[in-house]
């Protein structure tokens, strides 16, 4: 486990190899590559696919080898506890104010 957590950090070469790839992409797209896709995450390709097979990412797209960067947002969303679905996209300042109502504060 210990060389799972050692290799989510990319190397200073997968860095720069991944700032190329984000500044080549004038337009954000869509459709990742496996390279982008862990370029986006911040990760090696190596700890992107781990993170695939732990459930923190999504699979690629079926029938393809590009993987749906809406798709990373809502896992990685849902994996670091933040609000995922209708709940995500309502007003958070008035989700507050209606959570401090219900508290009675």
């Amino acid at each position: 486990m210990d060389g799972d957590h050692q290799r989510d950090k990319p190397s200073p070469a997968e860095l720069r190899r991944s700032e190329r790839i984000l500044r080549a992409d004038q337009i954000a797209p869509r459709g990742l590559t496996k390279a982008s896709a862990a370029a986006y995450c911040g990760c090696s390709k190596d700890a992107f696919n781990t993170w695939v097979k732990k459930g923190l990412v999504p699979e690629a797209i079926p029938g393809t080898q590009r993987w749906d960067r809406k798709a990373i947002d809502w896992y990685l969303d849902r994996a670091s506890g933040l609000p995922t679905g209708e709940a995500a996209s309502s007003d958070p300042l008035a989700e507050w104010l209606v959570s401090e109502r219900k508290a009675g504060r």
